[in-house]
């Protein structure tokens, strides 16, 4: 139970994150930008979410870093590139026209991870192991809703694939290695 500590600081961490997020959007709108501190609190929000689904889900053994260490190491990690956010307005207002499919998807992907995660968790009790192609598939949603969620949040200006990419070849690499 060395998780569930997390799992409450996660819950206590959202208390200030959404209303932090309904802010971003507003003033994104208003501005064209997103003020450093609100982009640095939800960065850190959405980095702490992606570690703490990487072990939940059996993406990795390794317990999350405290979300007060900006800078611990983790099998699982989002990158944000720092000055992403976005590029007035007119951006503002086109990621917004996004939201309703990405979150359609991101929503029927957590149908396909919630019970390959609960499938995983029973496998690796019996046998000790997570088969491969589990892992994949949860690590396809895991990795779609945190990038869904960096860009919806104003992070990135990188809409995310459902497949990801390599950044630079644009060639497909497997869900969960850093692509876009």
């Amino acid at each position: 139970m060395r998780i569930a500590p997390r799992v409450a600081g996660a819950a206590l961490l959202a208390l200030v994150a959404c209303p932090a997020g309904v802010v971003a959007w507003i003033l994104a709108l208003l501005t064209g930008r997103l003020p450093s501190p609100l982009a640095r609190l939800l960065t850190a929000t959405h980095r702490h979410y992606a570690r703490l689904n990487g072990t939940v889900y059996l993406l990795t053994d390794e317990q999350p870093p405290p979300l007060r260490r900006r800078r611990g190491r983790h099998a699982v990690d989002l990158h944000v590139p720092v000055g992403a956010t976005p590029r007035g307005r007119r951006d503002a207002l086109r990621r917004l026209r996004a939201v309703p499919g990405m979150v359609v998807l991101d929503v029927a992907l957590g149908a396909l991870v919630l019970p390959s995660a609960l499938l995983g968790w029973l496998l690796v009790l019996a046998t000790g192991r997570l088969p491969a192609r589990l892992h994949r598939t949860i690590a396809l949603g895991t990795s779609y809703h945190a990038r869904s969620g960096a860009y919806l949040s104003l992070l990135t200006t990188v809409r995310p694939r459902l497949r990801e990419r390599h950044p630079r070849t644009g060639r497909r690499v497997p869900p969960g290695s850093g692509g876009v």
